[in-house]
């Protein structure tokens, strides 16, 4: 379970229940990005305070590691947001970015996904600065893109059964 509230306060966690303070194998941090409150075990990996609005985990040996949980919820309230318009991503960009398989050099374990530096020139709100060396991908905004490219798929296909002969 990973959770943020509006002033910016996170917990990650097996069990959290940040109002009444019941805490289970988890970090919290506050949005003063201080030093993170530890409960559980936290076995080797660490979970760094946030000092750009952004957390990442990564293991003692500083190397990335997997946040596992059932689901992950990202802000999309409307009132959280202005200037709501249609997304100019579509078809033409999901054809555009390359799928790749790779080999992780931390650990070699095999992989798939996108490369940040690519996916930048094509859905540039997708990729962010990480770390102070490195990109990352935010995989639910191309999710935005592609349903965008379905949409279209499915308006093409309706164009075309419209002019196949009736039976």
């Amino acid at each position: 379970l990973v959770t943020v509230d509006y002033s910016g306060n996170m917990g990650v966690a097996n069990s959290l229940y940040a109002n009444g303070s019941v805490f289970c194998n988890a970090v919290v941090f506050n949005s003063a990005g201080a030093q993170p409150s530890l409960f559980g075990d936290t076995v080797n990996t660490i979970l760094r305070p946030p000092t750009t609005g952004q957390i990442y985990c990564e293991t003692a040996g500083g190397s990335p590691n997997v946040i596992n949980a059932s689901a992950f919820s990202v802000w999309s309230d409307e009132k959280l947001k202005q200037n709501i318009t249609h997304t100019k991503y579509g078809l033409a960009q999901i054809e555009a970015l390359r799928p790749r398989d790779f080999k992780w050099i931390h650990d070699g374990k095999d992989d798939v996904g996108f490369i940040a530096q690519e996916v930048s020139s094509i859905i540039p709100e997708a990729v962010s600065q990480v770390k102070d060396d490195g990109l990352g991908v935010n995989y639910t905004g191309i999710v935005a893109a592609l349903v965008a490219a379905v949409q279209e798929l499915s308006s093409r296909i309706k164009t075309l059964e419209a002019r196949l002969p009736k039976e």
